[in-house]
């Protein structure tokens, strides 16, 4: 499983890639998470 560390000062995580999905929860600058799936854009 891969890791990441937010770079930004906000992302937003949405429920779908569409930006009018509704937004769950959100990465700040220096978060550390987890990729639980990688889709190719």
């Amino acid at each position: 499983m891969q890791y990441g560390i937010g770079h930004l000062s906000i992302v937003p995580l949405r429920l779908s890639p569409d930006e009018d999905a509704g937004m769950i929860s959100q990465v700040l600058y220096g978060d550390h998470f987890k990729i639980k799936e990688a889709r190719k854009a």
